[in-house]
């Protein structure tokens, strides 16, 4: 089975339990204002950079941190060891059990068990783990695992938790929150006496004190790391610090980002072995009498991780889950189809050094690249771009064939041959049914998924190309002289759109050429990590635009100005003759808006009041709110316009679910996170949604005009034709 059709299984199996998607959109929101309102004591973007250091540093040091680490925390009378592997770790814990006698462990939460399988490990060789947090004690009677590093029963009910008590405590508990966190603390108080050992990971390890300090809301993690007599602290050589003052940097923004906390309710420091005071034994107990702390610093792929400069910086993560919270696809399906032990993106990116490529392929088909992760992270970490080293990996390693991938290595790249196919594909689309006008409502057989959420537009006639010269001369004083890269989709499918924005520009004194050798810039090609057929496109792309003279090159498809501004540098930069030159060319290139406020000075400030005004809303697309960090510039160009004013959505930034060839691929999925914009849509009451995308005017047309609702859908370069005065010369 392919990775694309094993995603939709597993995909369709979150999808039919609602519950999931209801918990989780619950969450998504609350968690948006609560960490909103948690992060607004801060100076945020200066606490990101500090902690970005900081971890850079700490990564840089590693070696030199575990040394420190290890001698002061067996100064404190710590018992240290360092761990290769998962057999490693699992082999010291169980063998330590076994000679102090331990037949019961309790354990406090840690993801790293969950990595490395110490629960089945201990259970195969008769020492029972029990798991002391209550939602890591939900899915251990459940036999999952975690769907959230940091919340791992949110994606369960209580009616579902209610069912999950009864079968393991043997009588019927209702589903009342009060009443089963009061049961299970009845339940599993005395456990704690009972326990030979006690298991807990660290969030951060102190290299200048030897310091182990954990963060929780329940006080299991206390009991854990004090009743028992032999304490075990799990952890990985990434929760290294230099020194306390660090870690309470660390501290100051864990909590805001992970559960939109000022502080967690618990912060436990322990140092050695007299860390805390062990709690006296129950009568007749035989085990260990003096207190004993082990100390298993693991590496499991850490330092393969470090050694590799395209996932180095997945180190950095403090495992706060935020990319978790923020993902759209996490939202609609959870981590257990978003991940392997590890979820969301931060999961996906670090599971080929924990547990191989191989467990990282389906989980990363979820990724819609839309940045809103990289947004959350409070390390700043870059995850979409280590998705896309994933994609590229595995199409080295599985070698594709078939017409997708002859399509984007072999015609896709070479603008000619790609034309050619398009006119081909126009002239095919006349003959399937289910046209009205400039739309394909259904397709027939095997092709009805691409218009299961959306109706898809019919390739133009004629496209952009034929409708421009080559150079459309400015109108009056020529002020700046550009060259425009219309893109596929506004050259194909929306030509209209192409001359709106030679219109405006022409106005005002803008001298625009367009060259007619251009062709796909290769974003889909590099998205689906494809990468020879991504270069060989961003050459062709950078032979055509290369026109001397020109001041600027000017998109109006942010993605397109995302792949020339961002990709084709790192693309092209083992090229010699043409690394300078792409970079060159991404310093030259302007977004529409960021164009017509930055260079020509048009937009206001503030909205022009008119009694008369249309409402319209205004929906971001990824590649210009996220990657190009363009929010104002089309709101000025929007208050510039007497005749509408503007309605912000209530969730500015989300995504609408296109993700090009994510939303084809995996259309039910796209569809709840396109009915989440939709709605958002709705709720402002206009009946204009302007945005600057044209794949999200795809997606978003497509979805209105398939359900049948009357809100119109316009690219923001039409408004300000519309807009213009008519021209009465030359």
């Amino acid at each position: 089975m392919s990775r694309q059709a094993e995603f939709r299984r597993r995909a369709a199996e979150a999808l039919a339990k609602p519950g999931i998607r209801g918990a989780l959109g619950r969450f998504g929101t609350a968690y948006r204002k609560s960490r909103a309102e948690a992060l607004a004591v801060l100076d945020y973007e200066g606490a990101r950079m500090r902690l970005r250091e900081s971890k850079e540093d700490a990564v840089a040091r590693l070696p030199e941190l575990a040394a420190e680490f290890i001698a002061n925390a067996r100064k404190a009378g710590a018992i240290v060891v360092e761990a290769r592997t998962a057999e490693e770790a699992n082999a010291y814990i169980a063998e330590l059990a076994a000679r102090r006698g331990v037949r019961l462990a309790v354990k406090s939460k840690s993801m790293v068990s969950e990595e490395i399988h110490l629960n089945h490990y201990l259970e195969q060789r008769g020492i029972t783990p029990l798991e002391m947090d209550a939602a890591e004690w939900i899915i251990q009677q459940a036999r999952e695992r975690p769907s959230h590093s940091v919340m791992p029963a949110i994606h369960l009910s209580k009616e579902e938790v209610a069912g999950i008590f009864t079968t393991a405590l043997g009588r019927e508990i209702l589903p009342d929150i009060p009443a089963l966190v009061a049961t299970l603390r009845a339940e599993l108080r005395e456990k704690f006496l009972e326990a030979g050992m006690g298991i807990s990971g660290a969030n951060i390890a102190v290299a200048e004190t030897g310091t182990i300090i954990i963060v929780t809301n329940e006080g299991n993690g206390r009991l854990v790391t004090t009743a028992p007599p032999v304490h075990v602290a799990l952890l990985g050589y990434d929760k290294l610090v230099p020194t306390l003052e660090e870690a309470g940097h660390h501290l100051t923004l864990l909590s805001k980002a992970a559960t939109g906390q000022g502080i967690t309710v618990y912060t436990t420091f322990i140092t050695g072995k007299a860390g805390a005071p062990r709690l006296p034994r129950p009568a007749g107990y035989a085990g260990v009498s003096e207190p004993e702390m082990h100390i298993v610093l693991l590496d499991n792929g850490r330092r393969a991780m470090r050694d590799d400069p395209d996932f180095r910086e997945a180190l950095y993560c403090i495992r706060c889950a935020s990319c978790a919270n923020v993902c759209p696809t996490y939202r609609v399906v959870g981590g257990h189809v978003f991940g392997h032990i590890y979820t969301a993106v931060i999961g996906v990116d670090i599971t080929p050094f924990h547990h191989g490529l191989e467990h990282a392929a389906v989980p990363q088909e979820a990724c819609l690249l839309c940045g809103a992760c990289v947004d959350a992270c409070p390390a700043k970490i870059d995850l979409p771009r280590m998705i896309l080293r994933i994609r590229e990996r595995l199409e080295e390693r599985e070698a594709p064939r078939g017409l997708r991938h002859f399509f984007l290595t072999r015609v896709l790249p070479k603008p000619r041959a790609f034309d050619r196919a398009v006119r081909v594909a126009g002239l095919v689309e006349r003959l399937l049914p289910g046209r009205e006008g400039a739309l394909i409502q259904d397709l027939p057989g095997p092709l009805s998924r691409l218009t299961s959420i959306r109706s898809l537009p019919v390739v133009a006639r004629p496209p952009l190309r034929d409708r421009l010269p080559e150079v459309t001369p400015a109108r009056g004083t020529r002020r700046n002289r550009v060259a425009f890269f219309g893109s596929c989709l506004i050259d194909y499918l929306y030509p209209e759109i192409g001359e709106a924005v030679v219109k405006v520009l022409r106005h005002h004194g803008v001298e625009v050429l367009y060259p007619k050798g251009q062709g796909c810039c290769g974003l889909p090609a590099y998205y689906e990590g494809a990468r020879a057929g991504a270069i060989a496109a961003a050459r062709a792309t950078l032979e055509t635009l290369e026109e001397q003279g020109t001041d600027y090159i000017l998109t109006a498809t942010p993605a397109c100005g995302v792949a020339l501004r961002k990709y084709f540098p790192e693309l092209l930069a083992d090229d010699p003759a043409r690394a300078p030159r792409a970079a060159r060319l991404a310093a030259r290139t302007k977004e529409f808006a960021e164009f017509c406020v930055e260079v020509l000075g048009l937009g206001a400030e503030k909205p022009a009041p008119h009694r008369d005004a249309t409402p319209v809303t205004y929906h971001d697309s990824c590649s210009s709110y996220r990657r190009l960090k363009l929010k104002d510039p089309p709101r000025r160009l929007l208050n510039a316009l007497p005749a509408y004013q503007l309605v912000e959505l209530d969730e500015v930034g989300e995504c609408c679910g296109f993700g090009g060839h994510f939303s084809t691929d995996y259309a039910e999925v796209a569809g709840h996170i396109l009915e989440r914009k939709l709605a958002a849509v709705e709720r402002t009451g206009a009946s204009l949604l302007v945005l600057d995308s044209p794949g999200c005017l795809l997606h978003l047309r497509g979805a209105l005009h398939k359900q049948g609702k009357p809100i119109r859908v316009r690219h923001l370069a039409e408004l300000l034709a519309e807009a213009l005065p008519t021209e009465g010369g030359p």
